[in-house]
């Protein structure tokens, strides 16, 4: 089957806009990136189980994140996570 996609789940912050009524209900929380991938992928398999994100799979994504900044696939992907936090 040919690719349909080149970019996955990028966000684009630059062009994010936060209504008012979003900063209001966001207040006591806070974001952070990468802060806690492991807890990340193991709240991911209890809440989808070990079928849908199974060890193999986990593991190369928590290897791809190990190297931050440098990237995967000549410096082209990147995994990140993305926390919130109460």
């Amino acid at each position: 089957l040919p690719k349909l996609h080149r970019v996955r789940s990028v966000l684009d912050l630059a062009h994010l806009q936060v209504s008012k009524t979003a900063r209001r209900l966001a207040k006591g929380f806070r974001l952070s990136m990468d802060a806690d991938f492991a807890r990340v992928c193991d709240r991911i398999v209890q809440q989808h189980g070990e079928n849908w994100f199974y060890k193999p799979l986990v593991a190369a994504f928590t290897a791809m994140n190990a190297r931050g900044s440098r990237g995967c696939a000549d410096g082209r992907v990147f995994l990140h996570s993305f926390e919130l936090w109460a």
